[in-house]
């Protein structure tokens, strides 16, 4: 840092030397920035080029490209007149877009392989994680279906709870209206099971 600022502070003839002896791309942001008419501080501006840097660094060791853009957002102003600053925002935000991207297809593939095994709780999580992207028409269309028989797993232990309760209260008529209902649902393998007890439930 105070490298940087003793730089900030030369003449251009003797910073000119020091990068002529120094391949150090610090320099070079520091003197693109120092082209630009304003009256940035040598400290506030050796900080930022400092955390561009770190950031440059960060984001080619694969770090979190969150962080990577809250890091130079704080020296924003600072830094939106060099083009590096700039370069490594865009890479950021777009391996942001890769990871979500990623992200959403591993979720869409877990649910639609959860609902196959009929593990709709599991499913249910995937679903439920999938409000937060952002979904294309292809991922709408694999989605939709899913969406509908999560909502009959939900509908079916519902009801299936209500014809328990009345069920135990030795209600007939609710009970078989109930049995009637689930027996109309999409068939999970169970409706002639529901059927079944329709009939007993007319004959009790």
């Amino acid at each position: 840092e105070k490298t940087m600022v003793a730089y900030a502070e030369l003449g251009a003839s003797q910073r000119e030397r020091i990068r002529a002896r120094i391949d150090d791309p610090h320099f070079n942001w520091m003197e693109t920035a120092l082209a630009v008419p304003g009256t940035v501080k040598p400290l506030k501006l050796a900080r930022a080029v400092l955390a561009l840097g770190q950031c440059t660094e960060a984001l080619d060791a694969g770090d979190d490209p969150r962080q990577v853009i809250d890091q130079l957002r704080l020296c924003g102003k600072t830094l939106q007149c060099l083009p590096q600053a700039q370069e490594i925002l865009m890479q950021a935000e777009t391996r942001i877009r890769n990871l979500e991207e990623k992200e959403k297809q591993k979720l869409l593939a877990e649910a639609e392989a959860f609902v196959d095994a009929g593990d709709f709780s599991m499913a249910g999580e995937r679903i439920e994680k999938m409000k937060g992207f952002s979904l294309d028409e292809t991922d709408r269309k694999r989605l939709e279906p899913l969406k509908k028989r999560f909502f009959h797993f939900q509908k079916r232990q519902r009801l299936g709870r209500m014809y328990e309760e009345s069920v135990s209260r030795k209600d007939d008529v609710t009970s078989r209206r109930l049995a009637g209902r689930l027996a109309r649902l999409p068939d999970d393998g169970s409706a002639r099971r529901w059927a079944d007890k329709v009939t007993k439930h007319t004959t009790a």
